[in-house]
């Protein structure tokens, strides 16, 4: 709108003749306005399909996640909020030809409180919760892992036993290498204790090994 006044009032050739426009014309200026309504128009449209696109995704988000136990609702009101302001944009934008002032204000309007404040909130707690589910998976598989290592290097103290009871030299050692190397698995494990005790086989005091 702005462009096409500054174009009306600054060019010459715009101004209106002396002799007025004839009965059912239109002036040069009038012809401009609408050649730039037109071309406006192509665009609207693409813009209000973007906020069509948000409100199909953050439902589908919304109804998803509301009977989840590991999503929180205030993600789903968030994803709400944005679909409902969504909705106002483009109404907005597509009554521009109606209202071109009050809905490019409108439109601006809705812009700020989407962009800047609602999506990224919703952004920023999705990023929370995957990264606080990741954390507790990796806690979770930490642990299994530590559990299996003990287990393994518990019947490899066993097996060791049982051949120096045997009087293989041979199998003594291997054992001892491989709970050796189940104890580093133990210590390399995420999120374990500095120090493990392995309970004998055949019972007395439990054995304990100390990370490095």
């Amino acid at each position: 709108m702005q462009t096409t006044e500054w174009i009306t009032s600054s060019w010459g050739v715009f101004k209106p003749q002396p002799g007025g426009i004839p009965p059912g014309g239109i002036s040069v200026a009038q012809a401009l306005e609408i050649t730039y309504l037109l071309v406006q128009s192509r665009s609207l449209w693409l813009f209000a399909m973007n906020d069509l696109f948000l409100i199909i995704a953050l439902g589908t988000a919304f109804l998803l996640g509301r009977k989840s136990t590991k999503v929180p609702p205030i993600l789903g009101y968030i994803g709400l909020a944005v679909c409902f302001f969504c909705f106002l944009d483009w109404c907005f934008e597509v009554t521009r030809f109606v209202n071109w002032r009050g809905s490019t204000n409108g439109v601006i309007v809705m812009s700020i409180i989407i962009k800047c404040f609602l999506l990224p909130a919703w952004l920023v707690k999705l990023g929370t919760i995957l990264r606080t589910d990741l954390t507790g998976d990796l806690k979770k598989a930490s642990v299994e892992l530590a559990s299996e290592t003990i287990k393994t290097t518990k019947m490899v103290a066993e097996e060791s036993v049982k051949a120096a009871k045997e009087g293989s030299v041979t199998a003594v050692a291997v054992a001892g290498a491989v709970a050796g190397a189940g104890v580093g698995l133990v210590m390399a494990a995420p999120g374990m204790p500095k120090e493990v005790k392995v309970a004998p086989p055949a019972g007395g005091e439990p054995e304990q090994w100390e990370a490095l």
